[in-house]
């Protein structure tokens, strides 16, 4: 995730289910995953002071989770996915 002033923030999800033939996830688990990595990213940013004000994370005037959308997501190079997220409001 690139979110203006807070660090590049990368992690790693399955991409393949945990059966015998080890079949790739649905598009609904793959949304799941990056959910929970997005969760995770804006709870650890939470209180993080960052470089652009407008794009603070948490607290009473921040971004919240509630206010992130995944819009979909790019194949960017072999077994990578770049998601694509939008917020409710607007930041300027």
């Amino acid at each position: 995730i690139k979110w203006p002033g807070y660090r590049i923030w990368k992690r790693q999800v399955q991409a393949r289910d945990d059966s015998r033939r080890r079949n790739p996830i649905t598009l609904a688990k793959f949304a799941q995953h990056v959910g929970r990595c997005v969760s995770k990213f804006l709870q650890v940013c939470t209180g993080c002071e960052g470089d652009h004000s407008k794009w603070k994370i948490g607290g009473k005037d921040g971004i919240h989770p509630a206010e992130v959308l995944l819009l979909g997501a790019v194949h960017v190079s072999s077994g990578t996915w770049q998601p694509i997220l939008a917020l409710t409001r607007v930041v300027l």
